[in-house]
């Protein structure tokens, strides 16, 4: 290898390693890396509105397909093939990078391939050759002369040669091609037209001087395809079944047409000569002239040496065509079914004029099965009528089955399957009937109804059935009314098969709808959400950590917990924890307002996936990234920001997973995703498989973090502990603050189930170490925003300007001086009524900053303004504690408008909060916790006693005693009798209940004119 120097210019080359990892190398360390054997450095991606798009081209020398990023490269890679010369070759495994004026330079070969033992790199010519591309291959001309390498300029065919060599092409790819097919094109497709193949000893007609046909070959190849007479056969049979090659074209004691077994060291002849096989590698063989020690070998596929017609095995008897791969399968059936396959593989054979097994294959057929005499209708009638004189009786139509079968599956395809049909899962209920089980379960989840029992489902199905196959119903069978209108009984034992009980009814459609399973062993698995690279797939979600903290007002809360995990890689990328508050009213059941986690929370759980996180005091020596798995140098390299990074990856989504929750359907969340380059995706509606990931991570977490601490709640109050709310509670900042810290040492370095190598399968790996293996893929790119940008993905209000600026949320923003005159006109915006474009934070609402659409390319867009009592909050304070100050002033009599006293109300709970609880202030419940107060009957318009005479206590008659102690008024032992004494007389002799005589006004008197 030569070692000249280049100008003073470093040439590096840059490529992906056999494990997936980049690597960049000086030219002259290059030299030896197999690129041709190498995986592209980066895939071709089509670009709307290009020309250039991605194409694949079939290699049959590695049997797959090289992706490339034109018509242009892959039509030279289509001649490639055609070359038998090349060995192997890539599309695009390597770039070149070098500096030139201060500016990097690169140049990526549309090709590398290994040509007669020595790499040559390959450039397709563009259509207009430029300056620049010129100097590219000049860079490549001087690598190549360091490396040893061979560089070679290809154009793409054009005219009749390129409508041939399409044609070529699609007859040829695997992918078009039936199998019969390519048995009969494989001879004239293997070789080029324009090299000759060892000399002029082989090489099928000349394919491009036809003009716009085929050659001869080919047009008899092409009118057996798809369109074969009934008396005609693909194995070299032509119409009026006569061999295409005759016998005395192969030499005596050959093995003929049908052989696919080659060992080494045997004598083929193939293409009018005699070849040698001197070895294997892979699907390829090499062969050699007999007695010729100089010539290059020839290399070629096995499936097209054997396909020849005129291949034969000189100088042994080759064993037939074995299903070598799949033989498990048949010794696995019972051995009748194997005898009986061992049976009809010796009559299709013999049909065939394949020679049945332990018979030599040099030995002539029988002339009943003779391809010379017979026709293959002929040969399938007469061998119908001997197994049918044999006592088996069979018709021509099952030997000409068997046949096909046979050519298409070899000995599987003569298995009878019919003795392995499996039972159905439903019994013999008709199809339709579960169908519509699952469709009146899919109705109701759609309407919003709630599920009810079988028996109401059961019926509805009945109902549907009747109603939509009445007329079939009333013309059919018995057993056509019975798999329509089975038994409840049998209803019953499907619904328990299909796994639908009352309780999970719509559950169970849910995961229906959702995919088919995975496995018929587990019903209840579904399809695996995965992602090739990390960030291609992120899923978000919001859920309640069930755990007590103490809130910005000195209050016990509840907090939720926002996610967003890595599907690739399983990493917590961003997480933030807010207050979830309930207020209540007067009246029980009227809620006055809450917080919860918004929109812009989850914007900033976005925003915190394009950041590292950086380590906090007190933290653990083990939460730095430094020393961890992941790839610190390098990514330190890429971005300085990692420096004193904690170990958690920075991954920015490209495909973002929500449910329908409202800050995930939002505006300013789409917004601020798209301004991102951040795709949306809706989960579907009460579909909870679609982000499975997220939901199981927020079990873990609760599992791994939530239950840990003191103030655990646990999400099933008859759980819940009595005393929760006395035991210590952190503030949010604080959980917050040690959530980031449990994730960086715990969940990043914890072995995952779902996170293995291809390569050792056994072992599992943590998320870090996964990030490591696949951040190679795609590679690192920093991704810091601007403080344009993020002030773009703060929460928008668009507001009109006065002489007294403009208000948020009751807080009036305003400039000295009439800073904002020449904003008290209109925006321009028609759309939004000329109103102007102002974001805030709402962590820090003391300033807000008003966007002008009208400033110049040069000039600041932005312009800050602070809030006008601002100087009153020393503290920091946020928009929660604005409207906590805002509550506290209203119940105190306030106004809504006097923003000036809600500043202080909101300074003095501030300052309160600051301090803690003292040692003899009782324990504050919550909003929530405290009952509602009991609403008091309003009073009656008119008094109850209205119109009623004064009492006199003298006219009061006191109430009667008894006559006998109480101990005896039902202990007396006369027996009861029906004396026939009426009501009146009854009432009469009781003592001092007679009614008062006339004239008295008594209480009785008084008692019986109301009544």
């Amino acid at each position: 290898m030569p070692d000249a120097p280049l100008n003073q210019q470093v040439i590096t080359v840059c490529y992906l390693d056999r494990f997936g990892r980049r690597r960049e190398l000086p030219v002259e360390q290059a030299a030896q890396v197999p690129f041709e054997q190498l995986a592209p450095l980066q895939m071709p991606v089509p670009y709307p509105g290009r020309q250039s798009f991605v194409t694949k081209a079939w290699a049959s020398a590695t049997g797959q397909s090289l992706a490339c990023g034109s018509l242009r490269q892959q039509r030279c890679g289509m001649l490639l093939d055609r070359d038998p010369a090349v060995a192997a070759r890539s599309a695009g495994p390597m770039e070149l990078h070098w500096t030139q004026d201060g500016c990097t330079q690169s140049l990526r070969p549309d090709f590398v391939a290994s040509r007669a033992a020595r790499r040559e790199v390959i450039c397709v010519a563009p259509e207009e050759l430029t300056d620049r591309w010129h100097a590219g291959q000049d860079m490549l001309a001087r690598a190549a002369t360091v490396a040893g390498w061979r560089v070679r300029v290809m154009r793409p065919p054009d005219g009749v040669e390129l409508d041939n060599l399409m044609l070529l092409y699609a007859a040829r790819s695997p992918q078009r091609l039936a199998s019969d097919d390519a048995e009969a094109l494989a001879p004239p497709l293997h070789f080029p037209t324009h090299h000759p193949l060892r000399g002029t000893r082989r090489g099928p007609a000349h394919v491009c001087g036809r003009g716009p046909g085929l050659s001869p070959d080919l047009e008899t190849a092409a009118a057996h395809r798809h369109d074969q007479a009934p008396d005609t056969v693909i194995d070299g049979m032509a119409a009026g079944g006569r061999m295409t090659a005759p016998h005395d074209e192969v030499p005596d004691g050959a093995v003929r047409d049908g052989a696919d077994t080659l060992a080494l060291g045997d004598t083929i002849t193939f293409s009018g000569a005699r070849w040698l096989v001197t070895a294997f590698h892979g699907p390829r063989v090499f062969l050699t002239a007999p007695g010729d020690t100089t010539a290059e070998p020839l290399i070629i596929l096995q499936p097209v040496l054997t396909s020849a017609k005129d291949f034969a095995v000189l100088n042994r008897a080759a064993p037939r065509t074995v299903v070598t791969h799949r033989g498990h399968e048949l010794k696995a059936l019972p051995a009748a079914l194997r005898r009986e396959v061992t049976r009809w593989e010796r009559i299709v054979k013999e049909v065939l004029h394949q020679q049945a097994p332990n018979v030599p294959a040099t030995t002539r057929p029988k002339p009943a099965f003779d391809p010379e005499l017979h026709p293959l209708k002929q040969r399938y009638r007469t061998k119908a009528v001997q197994l049918t004189e044999a006592g088996w009786p069979t018709s021509p139509a099952t030997i000409e089955r068997k046949c096909l079968a046979w050519r298409k599956e070899g000995l599987l395809g003569l298995i009878d399957r019919r003795g392995q049909r499996a039972a159905s899962a439903h019994g013999r209920v008709d199809q339709r009937v579960i169908d519509l089980v699952w469709e009146i379960l899919d109705g109701e989840r759609d309407q919003g109804l709630s599920p009810g029992t079988l028996s109401r489902l059961i019926g509805r199905v009945q109902q549907t059935v009747r109603a939509r196959y009445t007329r079939e119903l009333a013309d059919a069978d018995a057993a056509t009314v019975a798999a329509l209108l089975p038994s409840p009984a049998t209803y019953y034992r499907l619904l328990q098969r299909l796994g639908i009980t009352a309780h999970n009814a719509h559950a169970a459609a849910a995961r229906r709808a959702a995919g088919p399973p995975l496995s018929t062993l587990r019903p209840g698995s579904r399809r695996a959400t995965t992602a090739r690279w990390p960030g291609e797939l992120v899923q978000i979600d919001t859920t309640g950590l069930d755990v007590l903290v103490i809130g910005d007002d000195g209050q016990i809360i509840s907090v939720e917990l926002t996610i967003a995990i890595d599907v690739a890689t399983r990493s917590i990328v961003g997480a933030l924890i807010v207050p979830k508050r309930f207020r209540r009213g007067a009246g029980a059941g009227r809620w006055l307002g809450g917080r919860a986690t918004r929109s812009f929370d989850t914007v900033q759980v976005v925003a915190q996936s394009t950041a590292p996180l950086p380590v906090r005091p007190g933290w653990s020596p083990e939460t730095f990234m430094d020393g961890s798995d992941l790839p610190f140098e390098e990514l330190l390299a890429a971005d300085e920001r990692f420096a004193g990074a904690a170990a958690r990856p920075v991954i920015k989504p490209e495909t973002l997973v929500v449910d329908h929750g409202s800050p995930f359907v939002s505006a300013d969340f789409t917004r601020s995703c798209n301004s991102l380059g951040i795709e949306v995706r809706e989960a579907r509606l009460r579909t909870p498989v679609d982000k499975a990931i997220v939901e199981r991570a927020m079990l873990a977490i609760k599992t791994g973090f939530s239950q840990h601490l003191a103030s655990y709640t646990h999400h099933r109050l008859d759980l819940r502990g009595k005393h929760v709310r006395k035991q210590p509670l952190w503030t949010i900042a604080q959980l917050q603050d040690l959530f980031e810290q449990w994730v960086a040492l715990r969940w990043q370095q914890t072995p995952h189930g779902a996170l293995r190598s291809p390569f050792t399968p056994g072992l599992k790996l943590t998320p870090n170490q996964m990030y490591a293996a696949l951040i190679s893929l795609r590679g690192y790119r920093a991704t810091a925003l601007t403080e344009s940008e993020n002030r773009k993905l703060l929460p928008t209000v668009w507001a009109r300007i006065n002489r007294k600026g403009f208000q948020i949320n009751n807080r009036t923003y305003n400039l000295d001086k009439g800073a904002l005159d020449p904003f008290r006109g209109s925006s321009g915006l028609a759309a939004f009524q000329g109103r102007w474009e102002v974001h805030y934070s709402p962590n820090q609402p003391e300033v807000a900053w008003l966007f002008n659409h009208r400033a110049a390319p040069d000039s600041d867009p932005w312009v800050e303004v602070p809030f006008i009592h601002r100087r009153i909050l020393h503290d920091r304070w946020t928009e929660e504690s604005w409207e906590q100050g805002l509550q506290v002033h209203l119940a105190a009599g306030g106004h809504r408008h006097d923003e000036a006293a809600i500043a202080r109300a909101t300074h003095r709970l501030l300052s309160k909060a600051a301090k803690g609880p003292r040692p003899d202030d009782a324990p504050t419940a919550s909003a929530r916790s405290l009952p509602a107060p009991r609403r008091r009957p309003a009073a009656p318009k008119e008094h109850y006693a209205a119109g009623m005479p004064p009492l006199d206590p003298e006219s009061v008659r006191p109430f009667r005693r008894l006559d006998r102690p109480a101990a005896e008024l039902f202990t007396s032992g006369e027996p009861v009798k029906d004396s026939g004494q009426s009501v009146d007389a009854f009432l009469a002799s009781l003592p001092e209940l007679n009614p008062p005589a006339d004239g008295e006004n008594g209480y009785n008197d008084q008692q019986g004119k109301n009544r």
